[in-house]
Order: C-alpha cells, then sequence, then structure tokens
C-alpha cells in the first residue's frame, strides 16, 4: 500500500444497499439507502490477497461518514493494529467512540478546507531525539500546502521534500549502522538487526506531541532490511497509517478536532 490516494480509481457498478452494523448494546443496526460501489476494475494500490475493498472515511458527499452524518453524531474512531497480526482493526461509529481515560492528546481539525475530502491537520514538526525539524512546505500554491492530511488508506508518511531530507539526515546521524539499498519506494533503509537501537521520534502537531514507536516508522520489507516508513514528496503532505498503527483515534466532526491515545489495538473489542 505504497500508493498516494491520488492515484487509485476504480470501474463498476453503484447501488444504495442497506448497511448492518453491530452495536455496543449487543443488537443490529440497520441503515438503508447507503450509496455503495462494486468496482470490477481497481487501479492503484491497495488491492492485494488481503485488501479487496475501501471504506470511505471522508469528508466527500458519497463517503460512509457523510452518509451516516447525524446518525453517529459525526464521531468515529479505529484502531489499527500491525499488520503483521491476526487480529483484525477496530471501528467505531456514533457517541461511544469518545476516547476516555489518561494520556489522551488533542489537535485542531482545520476547517474549510477546500478539498472535503480529506482531514487537514497542523503538523509543526518531528523530533528524532531532541532535535526537532519543522515543518517546511515545498509549495505554496493552496492553503492545504500548509497543512498534513492524516489518512488510514495511505500507507507511508509523506513529507515535503526539505523537511524529509533533513529528518533522514537525523535518523542517519543517530543510527550506528551503515544504510543499505532497500526496496523501491523506501528511502532510508538498515540490515535487519534485532540489537538495532531505535529513537525516540515525536510528531509535533498544533496541542498534541505524539511519541511513535519504532514500529509507526521502522519496518521489515523483506530481503534481510527494515526501511523508514516517511518518503519525500512535493505534495499533497500525508500522515500514513503506519504511523498510526496502536493509537487509538478519535474524528469528532462537531468539535473539530482529532484525539489520539496510545493503545494495545490487538486488545480492542
Amino acid at each position: 500500500m505504497l500508493q498516494i490516494i491520488s492515484s487509485i480509481y476504480f470501474t463498476g457498478n453503484s447501488a444504495f444497499e442497506t448497511l448492518t452494523f453491530d452495536s455496543t448494546g449487543g443488537r443490529s443496526i440497520q441503515l438503508p439507502n447507503i450509496a455503495v460501489g462494486c468496482a470490477h476494475e481497481n487501479v492503484g494500490q491497495p488491492f492485494n490477497k488481503k485488501v479487496s475493498g475501501l471504506v470511505g472515511l471522508g469528508g466527500g458527499k458519497l463517503s460512509l461518514i457523510s452518509q451516516l452524518g447525524s446518525k453517529i453524531d459525526s464521531k468515529f474512531s479505529y484502531c489499527l493494529v500491525p499488520s503483521h497480526t491476526d487480529f483484525s482493526s477496530r471501528f467505531n461509529f456514533g457517541s461511544n467512540t469518545e476516547i476516555i481515560g489518561e494520556n489522551i492528546l488533542s489537535t485542531p481539525l482545520i476547517s474549510e478546507p477546500s478539498q472535503k475530502t480529506f482531514y487537514y491537520l497542523t503538523l509543526e514538526g518531528i523530533s528524532v531525539n531532541e532535535n526537532m525539524v519543522p515543518f517546511r512546505s515545498s509549495a505554496s500554491s493552496t492553503m492545504e500546502d500548509d497543512y498534513i492530511i492524516i489518512d488510514s488508506g495511505t500507507t507511508l508518511t509523506y513529507l515535503p521534500e526539505e523537511m524529509y531530507s533533513e529528518l533522514e539526515s537525523e535518523f542517519e546521524k543517530a543510527i550506528d549502522a551503515e544504510p543499505i539499498i532497500g526496496p523501491e519506494n523506501f528511502n532510508l533503509c538498515y540490515p535487519l538487526d534485532e540489537s538495532m537501537k531505535y529513537l525516540d521520534v515525536t510528531v509535533h502537531f498544533t496541542d498534541a506531541d505524539i511519541k511513535l514507536d519504532p514500529k509507526n516508522y521502522f519496518g521489515h520489507v523483506g530481503g534481510g532490511a527494515v526501511c523508514l516508513f516517511f518518503a519525500p514528496t512535493d505534495g499533497p503532505y500525508i500522515c500514513g497509517n503506519v504511523a498510526q498503527i496502536n493509537f487509538l483515534i478519535e474524528y469528532d466532526l462537531k468539535e473539530k478536532k482529532v484525539s489520539f491515545k496510545p493503545t494495545d489495538c490487538t486488545k480492542q473489542g
């Protein structure tokens, strides 16, 4: 799943169906007249043997979230499990999605972006150990160039080219190992070494400093290599799903905020 969302498209049929969801009260809830699609041709990732479709969680008119609207009080949450587990990620819709307990951090959603499909956050920078690399946009043609999309359907985290270059340098300086050439789409890779010392990496959103686990930024890619799951781009900038693993993440579209709580997502539900 290495493709930026804008490069995915489908051909097929659309229909209105009744969807059935399990509820926290133990009964099933039926929601009629929900627009769905059945694609016969899919172009782009993430389609493979394990992934056969996408759920529209964005702000577009035909997304599942927009269609459910007031029925879910404009709230939803998810908890993404690591890809190598046999567990499924958990999604919740409605008032019971509210995150409770300690260690909860919230950041504002950007109001009224021109691209209604995406959820934009303000990224102030990313720290590697004690060194923070500030967010620097590589473009300035639209308002959205100043922000980062948080997206559950994109794997890598895509950053402005200058920012990524500085961040990669910080990783190289801090890791006591010689980089190797990895697979296509990965810029910084190292030999797989279980004794490798990982770094303190923190993503700084407005009002929310999110400390990442090593599995949120480095991953096994085969061939005896581990690679950095950040990549440079000239836009759009995206916080991908690997960076979101093992966080309970709540979207409150009325209050215009996204909240994060470190969680073992394999134990959800």
